[in-house]
């Protein structure tokens, strides 16, 4: 396997991003558990998912970290109704990506400036 493996995703579907992320949050859960000197029959229960919670790494689904409660810290996209500019003459309008927010990171990235129609 190489970086060439994974250089057309276009066949990828929409779930399986999510898939591997969550494999990966166990395997870098367990890892940890393993690193602090926790016994293999140890690494169960309340003790693996506290060390979820403390999962934080950027997956192929986006940033993956976890509240206190357990849930998926979510990303958030905005999107922006613009007069379509891509066309001389043109009277349509297009939806364009806007900004992003990271609840992992709490991080807000406006990408262009607002239209306010």
């Amino acid at each position: 396997v190489s970086d060439s493996t994974f250089s057309d995703i276009s066949a990828v579907g929409l779930e399986e991003p999510f898939l591997f992320d969550s494999g990966y949050t166990f395997v870098q859960a367990i890892n940890s558990l393993l690193n602090q000197g926790t016994p293999l029959t140890d690494i169960k229960g309340q003790v693996l998912l506290d060390a979820i919670y403390n999962v934080s790494f950027e997956g192929i689904s986006g940033q993956v970290a976890f509240d206190n409660q357990g849930d998926r810290a979510a990303s958030y996209y905005f999107s922006n109704v613009q007069p379509d500019t891509s066309r001389r003459l043109s009277t349509g309008t297009a939806v364009r990506l806007a900004g992003t927010y990271s609840a992992a990171t709490g991080v807000v990235a406006m990408d262009m400036d607002m239209h306010w129609m």
